[in-house]
């Protein structure tokens, strides 16, 4: 939900968005040649975003940018015009060509993109860098990319790059106008708006138009890798589409359901809303991590800077850069390449106990349980990552994040408001049955995502919800209490 959506570290980033909002960079990408969402028809759609009577040809304007936003929403559609006719020009195609052509020689570079800078969130990524290698023994190299020298000291820079552990840090202000960046053709703003975006523009700035890494997994600081990632450039999902995203726990707008995605992010652009097809089947985005082939999916990366540049309008629609990688792909021509991960998150919780007075004596007994992150499947039914956003950073004992002890089944969005509604902090105990999994054992080896959700009667709806002690994942608990040593460790000194 909006109000508890994912926590971002804006004060480190508001000078990288102040400049990137006065330089206006934006990587010059090129096209497939692919129609674009301006090439394509207007599709009229009414307040619920269904296909309205009559295909009538219109674009909706949406609410939030209405009377004093008018004018960005203008800025934006003009910009758009530009964008369009730019990413159909010789000249980028030229360049398009060129990088095809490196495509199809497969010499090609893989790597991890960790988006990072001051002291908290460097602490995060040296912690997650040590199990990375260590734990899961990762390979691949990894580029820490920072907005300013302030935010990174050089002695976080030598005990980053010191070791033996493959890892360049990056200063994303040195790539400002130095690698052929197009102008920005409509100030996004500054002030209070271009201040809360500030993350999501230098993570997506990292990602456009500072890392080499041509085949990149994107993860975000507060994002714990719990197998070892390399294993997901070789899915034939990524081989297919050359991308791999993973879902939230929402629907979008449909009807009088609730939703976290406005229909004028598409219509706007003449576009038709992709869950139209199959509401029920369609799950909005969870971006701490990510997947991408960055030269087959040059003109993605271009439209995605576009819009985060345009943030002012399009973050009202949904919540910061979430869908925007979505929507690139359809402003693209290129929705089908989109591909999100099957399973709905699970949620990892911590078990905060209460003593209860019994006939004799007294027991322990959990009160609620404190929401600890967002847990991610591989496209096997593994745990494969723990985003621990908003209220999971909620340490105590000296710890940064909460405690992980048990995980959910995957949640659908009506089993997700559970938590969702005590303020994205916590399950009331009556909501939760811990107990459950013992009837559905798991046998030696067995996937993870099938093991609760085989059980008699449990749908992904259903309170209570069966809940697993987080030893049930043998490799994703050996990761996280490595993780949670570590920074103990760190914020002790």
């Amino acid at each position: 939900m909006r109000k508890h959506g994912r926590a971002r570290e804006n004060s480190m980033y508001a000078a990288l968005a102040s400049m990137l909002l006065l330089n206006g960079a934006a990587c010059t990408w090129l096209s497939t040649g692919r129609t674009t969402g301006l090439q394509q028809a207007s599709i009229g759609l009414d307040k619920h975003g269904r296909v309205a009577a009559g295909g009538e040809q219109q674009i909706h304007m949406p609410g939030a940018v209405n009377g004093h936003g008018t004018e960005a929403y203008r800025g934006l559609l003009a910009d758009y015009a530009e964008q369009a006719a730019y990413m159909k020009s010789p000249e980028w195609q030229r360049v398009h060509r060129a990088k095809l052509k490196r495509v199809g020689d497969g010499k090609l570079t893989r790597g991890i993109l960790i988006p990072a800078g001051g002291e908290k969130l460097l602490t995060m990524t040296f912690a997650m860098i040590k199990v990375l290698r260590e734990s899961l023994h990762c390979s691949l190299p990894i580029e820490v990319v920072y907005s300013s020298k302030e935010d990174m000291s050089a002695e976080w820079r030598e005990k980053l790059e010191a070791s033996s552990w493959g890892v360049r840090c990056v200063n994303a202000a040195d790539f400002l106008g130095q690698r052929g960046e197009k102008p920005n053709l409509a100030p996004a703003g500054e002030g209070p708006e271009a201040r809360l975006a500030a993350g999501d523009m230098q993570k997506i700035f990292a990602l456009c138009c500072v890392t080499s890494f041509e085949e990149v997994i994107l993860v975000e600081a507060d994002s714990l890798p719990l197998r070892n990632p390399e294993d997901l450039f070789e899915t034939a999902v990524f081989k297919q589409h050359g991308s791999l995203y993973w879902p939230g726990h929402w629907s979008a707008s449909q009807g009088d359901r609730p939703g976290f995605l406005d229909p004028a992010a598409y219509t706007l652009f003449g576009l038709k809303p992709p869950w139209l097809a199959d509401p029920e089947a369609f799950a909005t985005a969870e971006t701490g991590q990510l997947l991408i082939h960055r030269l087959r999916h040059a003109d993605v990366l271009d439209w995605l800077w576009f819009l985060t540049r345009h943030h002012s309008v399009m973050f009202k629609l949904y919540t910061g850069d979430t869908e925007s990688f979505r929507l690139a792909f359809h402003l693209a021509g290129k929705g089908a390449d989109y591909a999100q991960a099957p399973h709905r998150p699970a949620v990892a919780l911590s078990a905060q106990q209460v003593r209860r007075r019994l006939t004799k004596g007294f027991e322990e007994q959990p009160a609620r349980y404190l929401f600890a992150g967002i847990l991610h499947y591989d496209l096997q039914g593994h745990l494969c990552f723990l985003h621990r956003m908003g209220k999971a950073k909620s340490g105590d004992s000296g710890n940064i994040y909460r405690h992980a002890d048990h995980f959910t089944v995957s949640l659908s969005p009506e089993a997700a408001f559970g938590y969702a509604d005590n303020d994205g902090d916590f399950f009331e105990a009556r909501q939760i049955d811990p107990g459950l999994h013992k009837g559905c054992q798991a046998k030696p080896g067995e996937v993870v995502v099938r093991l609760l959700n085989k059980c008699k009667g449990h749908t992904l709806s259903a309170f209570p919800i069966p809940l697993l002690p987080m030893d049930a994942a043998a490799r994703a608990a050996e990761a996280i209490s490595l993780d949670e040593q570590l920074l103990a460790i760190y914020r002790a000194h």
